[in-house]
C-alpha cells in the first residue's frame, strides 16, 4: 500500500505489479496472488499509515530481522543462536528456550570454537555462571562473538568516554581480542535526537503506474 497505493483492479488486473518486489527468497507466483489479496483489503491509507503498520506487524513479530546460527550445546545438541536487542537468545527448533540479557552478561569470549558467556553470579534463577557453545569453525565463533560485544556495548554502555575508562578495569573483551566497539551507544543515540529533534514536514507518496500515465497520453 506504501509503494502502490490502494488497489484497483484497473491498475493491477494480475499478481505480476508485486513481481519487482522482493518480499521471500523464492518467491513464486502463488504468494504474490495471496498479497494481492490481502492488498485489496487495505483501502484508504496514506502511505505514511501503511509505513507504520507494517513496523507494527514486524515489531510482534518474534523472529522479524532475526538471523539464526547454527551451534551445539555442551551435550552436542543442535541449537542456533541469535543476537537481539534484549540480549543473546537461543532457539531449539526455532523455538526460543533462553535468553541471556546484556545486562546478566560480564564477559564475552571465544577460543577456536568455543563461544563463552560468563555471567554475573547474583543473575536468579541459573545454576552456573559460565555458559558454553560451539560452533562448527572458528570463523563462525568470532562472526558471532563480534555482533554480541556490538550489541552489549550499544544497549549496556552508557557513553563511549565511559566504555573506554571501564574497559581496563571491566574488560568484557579478552586481552587477546583486538576487536573493539567504537560507535554510539543507545544512550548517546536518545539523547542526540532529542537535542536535535526537527518535526518533519507531511510527506506524500506520488504513485505513478503504466495505466495513468498510458491514459494520459491517450487524452493528449
Amino acid at each position: 500500500s506504501a509503494e502502490c497505493g490502494d488497489y484497483v483492479i484497473e491498475d493491477y488486473p494480475d499478481h505480476t505489479y508485486l513481481s519487482s518486489f522482493k518480499f521471500v527468497p523464492q518467491q513464486d507466483a502463488d504468494l504474490e496472488r495471496r498479497i494481492m489479496e490481502n492488498h485489496k483489503k487495505h483501502v484508504g491509507q496514506s502511505p505514511a499509515e501503511a509505513d507504520l503498520n507494517l513496523l507494527e506487524t514486524a515489531r510482534r513479530c518474534e523472529l522479524y530481522g532475526t538471523k539464526m546460527h547454527a551451534a551445539k550445546d555442551h551435550d552436542g545438541m543442535p541449537l542456533n543462536l541469535a543476537v537481539a536487542h534484549m540480549g543473546a537468545v537461543v532457539f531449539q527448533n526455532y523455538t526460543k528456550i533462553n535468553t541471556f540479557s546484556w545486562a546478566k552478561i560480564r564477559k564475552l569470549s571465544f577460543k577456536r570454537k568455543r563461544y563463552i558467556i560468563k555471567l554475573h553470579p547474583d543473575t536468579q534463577g541459573c545454576y552456573r555462571d559460565t555458559v558454553e557453545f560451539y560452533f562448527e569453525d572458528r570463523n563462525q565463533c568470532k562472526n558471532f562473538w563480534k555482533k554480541c560485544v556490538e550489541h552489549h556495548g550499544f544497549f549496556r554502555c552508557t557513553s563511549s568516554g565511559i566504555r573506554a575508562k571501564e574497559r581496563e578495569k571491566r574488560r568484557i573483551i579478552p586481552r587477546g581480542s583486538s576487536f573493539r566497539y567504537s560507535g554510539k551507544t543507545q544512550k548517546e543515540m536518545q539523547e542526540f535526537v532529542r537535542e536535535n529533534f526537527v518535526k518533519r514536514q507531511s510527506f506524500h507518496r506520488h504513485v505513478r503506474n503504466l495505466h495513468s500515465s498510458m491514459g494520459n497520453v491517450s487524452q493528449s
